[in-house]
């Protein structure tokens, strides 16, 4: 059965640990195989480089709470995702992936959410390859978005929604703003809208707005 409709805030994807792709954020719905869409949560991905990777295999690379689960599919590449129902709403959230135990086998890394009280929520760990290091290493460069999944949605069933995204740090570091974009195709994304804050070093996603996708110059449209 195809999950409805959400959206999903990226908090990095398109970055690597290890040499092995990763991605992580928050969700409107997540969903448990088992048990269907479950509302809002938060997950945290990983693929594999190699062709092929069972899932038996893929589960030991996972530690989940009580209440998460692990999931994963060959839909989108090899991959495994931990999810877990997590009541974002307004207000302050961080989002922060911390380096854990070493074992046998690689190296544990946390998924941890933060909101404005300070508690903080442990959403889940996935276990990734040494390097020449000694132990796992995350690239410098990631990106965030605001994507729709699922089935298809119309721009009129897309809900209202701003969230903005401040630079990310790394090891303490601010991150340095590389470029912001829209999809090639973006004529299929209308009501939608990004802007970057410059006093704020931030990026603003606007999504159900009322009015269509205004026209846009060549360099706003996302390059490969």
């Amino acid at each position: 059965m195809m999950q409805r409709g959400g959206l999903y805030l990226i908090g990095c994807t398109l970055f690597y640990i290890s040499g092995e792709g990763a991605y992580f954020g928050l969700q409107t719905d997540v969903r448990d195989p088992a048990r269907g869409d479950l509302g809002k949560g938060a997950i945290f991905s990983r693929w594999y480089e190699e062709s092929y990777v069972s899932w038996p295999v893929r589960k030991t690379d996972t530690r989940t709470p009580a209440d998460g689960w692990a999931h994963a599919g060959d839909y989108e590449d090899n991959f495994v995702s931990l999810r877990r129902q997590y009541p974002w709403g307004d207000g302050l959230y961080t989002m922060e992936l911390r380096l854990a135990d070493i074992d046998d086998k690689g190296q544990w890394v946390e998924y941890w959410v933060t909101n404005a009280q300070g508690e903080e929520t442990w959403i889940g760990s996935l276990r990734f390859p040494l390097t020449g290091t000694g132990k796992a290493q995350m690239s410098p460069r990631c990106f965030t978005g605001l994507e729709a999944y699922g089935e298809w949605l119309k721009p009129s069933e897309v809900p209202l929604w701003e969230v903005t995204v401040e630079a990310p740090l790394i090891d303490n570091d601010v991150a340095q703003l590389d470029s912001t974009c829209y999809p090639a195709n973006v004529e299929n994304f209308r009501n939608a809208r990004t802007t970057y804050l410059a006093d704020d070093h931030a990026v603003r996603y606007e999504v159900g707005l009322n009015y269509m996708a205004h026209d846009l110059a060549p360099e706003t449209i996302c390059r490969q």
